[in-house]
């Protein structure tokens, strides 16, 4: 997620946190104070606004300097920091409506062991203030990682910033995406979805992915999307847009829990195994077998086609306010029927 799209020419000013003790509980002076800790930086926002702020944030994080234990950032022109309110140690405004975005840097103390566990205890939480269940699955972290719904990047300075990107929904904001990061001493993922440290964030420009052909359906256009996304399509609905995307990954993960994964992001509850198979349409892509799941949601819906290729999962994903997922499904079959995978000789 930080390898977004940045404006080179967005005025920027030197903010350095300043350490004040009114500010900031007890606990989070103590870590301060013993340089062992993880700061988190958290970003909420509507989800039509995501890409706005994000960019910006990512640029602040990716030239931050945390080598002094208190961070050092440029602060994006038009951005307010203030103090607290505890526990929060600062609110960063980086818009005047609340209900839009908010932003807060929060120091908090570093697990002593077992990091995936403290790391899995803090998504559990932000999911849940999304609207999301806890993830289930006992291979959580590898699905994560390879949706890229955890990253783990290593600074310059030698720490390293664990992002965590979710998508739900929010009293105040609605439809709502949080990306947070977390930056310490220590990798709280392992090896997992180990990124290389970028020396600034640079331009993502829509364009079509060499290795997938494809024809374009009437109304999709080509969009900006994540780094993992070899196809990043969008569609114009009147109750919203709807996102496409094309995603290979070498693991991937069993069928099951990629759809209970799926089933969470649009309020639906698990299912068992023995309910798996009914849930599920037969479909090709490129002349391979795959499996069709329409993931029907109270507010959000995913159409999605998984296909084994080369030795790799592929995804292929609608995703959108439901009335406009239901809207595009025909238009989504013929973009399947469309695909072509370019083999690596040609």
């Amino acid at each position: 997620m930080l390898f977004v799209s940045c404006s080179q020419e967005d005025k920027i000013r030197q903010y350095r946190v300043a350490k004040e003790e009114s500010s900031a509980p007890a606990a989070s002076q103590a870590a301060l104070s013993a340089g062992n800790q993880i700061w988190f930086f958290k970003l909420t926002t509507k989800s039509e606004l995501f890409s706005e702020y994000s960019n910006k944030f990512a640029k602040m994080i990716i030239d931050a300097d945390f080598s002094p234990g208190v961070p050092a950032y440029d602060l994006p022109t038009g951005w307010k920091t203030k103090n607290g309110p505890a526990p929060v140690y600062q609110t960063i405004e980086v818009t005047q409506n609340e209900n839009e975005a908010a932003l807060t840097v929060m120091p908090l103390p570093a697990p002593a062991s077992d990091s995936k566990s403290y790391l899995k205890s803090n998504v559990d939480r932000w999911r849940r203030q999304l609207g999301l269940s806890p993830a289930t699955s006992a291979n959580w972290l590898e699905e994560a990682t390879e949706s890229a719904e955890i990253i783990s990047i290593p600074t310059k300075q030698g720490q390293f910033i664990t992002l965590v990107h979710l998508e739900g929904t929010s009293e105040k904001m609605g439809e709502t995406k949080m990306l947070v990061a977390m930056v310490s001493k220590d990798s709280l993922t392992g090896n997992a979805a180990m990124a290389t440290a970028p020396s600034s964030a640079p331009a993502i420009s829509p364009q079509k992915s060499s290795k997938v052909a494809y024809d374009l359906p009437e109304g999709w256009r080509e969009s900006t999307g994540s780094s993992i996304s070899l196809v990043s399509l969008a569609v114009d609905h009147e109750a919203g847009t709807s996102k496409i995307s094309v995603t290979r990954l070498g693991g991937g993960g069993d069928l099951l829990p990629n759809i209970n994964r799926w089933r969470g992001q649009v309020k639906l509850d698990p299912i068992k195994s023995s309910e798996l198979e009914a849930s599920l349409e037969e479909v090709k892509v490129d002349g391979q077998p795959g499996k069709l799941t329409f993931l029907e949601g109270p507010d959000q819906s995913i159409f999605v086609a998984t296909v084994v290729q080369d030795g790799a999962k592929w995804f292929y994903k609608l995703q959108g306010p439901t009335p406009a997922v239901k809207a595009e499904q025909a238009h989504f079959r013929e973009f399947l029927k469309s695909v072509k995978i370019k083999k690596d000789s040609e």
